[in-house]
């Protein structure tokens, strides 16, 4: 299995950032907070691919990007930014600039696309990197090392290029002869307070173009933005009670069932609001994993009512161990509610789906 690391301040979105690319990629996540979690999971863990955004309340997530090529070189990565910057929503040498807000779909997209990138080069070059230094404001100097072991300096002051000497070259000339170098590794040290004040006469954007020549269009945008997700309800604990007791109402239906495991039900954001578990049952994971296909389930709805295929009744998955099910789309679209069941592998998971069709109204109905 594919392990992605994904540092982010915002616990609440990195955790549902976690959940939905664990659903949509099939990959193991590693979640971190800030730089210094970041990097120590990077030292400790083997990483087939970074996400991280590019700033943090302290510092930033250039020094994730540095440890990779210094250290494993090829890894791709995806950087969060909070404005569209050269060269964005598109894979340029194994990096990705992702501009916030996006949907979840649309990282798990990249994140599988970069995976297909692993090992494709043997690192990235400057072009792509030096766009998020002067984007981060970063005031540093940058030691680049080329491929063929070649080294030089760029110097940043607040996030424009100072000064640059590589070999016998300096200023604009030396710049460039970096730009050209591939499979760069990069390390950041302290800025020298006798370079404060510089500033080459050709901005960096330009010296780029130079290289690279123009990048190719972004990708047309669609001309009405899609609607900005809805947010997490809050269910007060009434609204859980009287869940709990509708679902109790019917527990002897779904404990005869054949192989029955568990029942509840599920919220749109995947909050498990109400369950019950036989004895036998794996409690904390089967539920966890209804909620993580409950967020499958709901695009799956969108889309096959988009391309003529009616309303999607039911989502299930069938593993080696146990079959899970989403159902009770009827009374859904008003709560905002689904009910998910799981049978062991020799369960009899049609007729829950039945059963869990059949009372789906009754227990999902509004309050009055």
């Amino acid at each position: 299995m594919d392990t992605v690391l994904i540092v982010l301040g915002d616990a609440e979105i990195r955790h549902s950032l976690q959940m939905s690319l664990e659903a949509l990629t099939a990959v193991r996540v590693i979640p971190a907070q800030d730089r210094e979690a970041g990097l120590e999971r990077l030292a400790g863990e083997a990483v087939d691919l970074l996400v991280t955004e590019l700033k943090f309340a302290q510092g930033d997530g250039l020094d994730l990007i540095a440890f990779l090529t210094l250290n494993r070189p090829g890894t791709p990565c995806v950087v969060l930014t909070e404005r569209t910057l050269p060269g964005a929503s598109r894979w340029q040498e194994g990096l990705y600039c992702l501009t916030t807000p996006f949907e979840s779909f649309q990282l798990a997209a990249v994140v599988r696309e970069g995976l297909t990138r692993r090992g494709e080069a043997a690192g990235m070059s400057l072009c792509p990197l030096l766009p998020l230094v002067a984007e981060a404001r970063k005031t540093c100097r940058l030691e680049v090392t080329g491929g063929d072991g070649a080294k030089g300096y760029l110097y940043f002051e607040d996030g424009e290029l100072a000064e640059a000497h590589c070999g016998l070259l300096r200023g604009q000339a030396a710049a460039l002869a970096m730009l050209a170098w591939d499979a760069v590794r990069i390390r950041f040290g302290s800025f020298p307070a006798r370079r404060a004040g510089r500033r080459l006469p050709q901005s960096l954007e330009s010296l780029i173009r130079q290289v690279q020549g123009p990048l190719p269009p972004a990708p047309a945008r669609a001309a009405d933005p899609p609607p900005p997700p809805p947010p997490v309800r809050r269910y007060p604990a009434a609204e859980k009670t009287r869940l709990r007791e509708a679902l109790a109402g019917h527990l002897p239906l779904f404990r005869g069932v054949k192989g029955y495991q568990v029942v509840g039900v599920v919220s749109n954001e995947g909050q498990i609001l109400a369950a019950d578990a036989a004895e036998s049952a794996a409690a904390p994971p089967l539920p966890y994993l209804a909620a993580i296909l409950q967020q499958i389930f709901r695009p799956a709805r969108a889309a096959a009512g988009r391309t003529g295929l009616q309303d999607c009744r039911a989502l299930s998955v069938h593993t080696a161990g146990a079959t899970v099910l989403i159902a009770g789309v009827a009374a859904s679209a008003e709560t905002g509610l689904y009910l998910f069941g799981v049978v062991d592998a020799t369960g009899n998971w049609f007729f829950l789906k039945t059963q869990l069709a059949k009372v789906a109204a009754e227990i999902l109905a509004p309050a009055a």
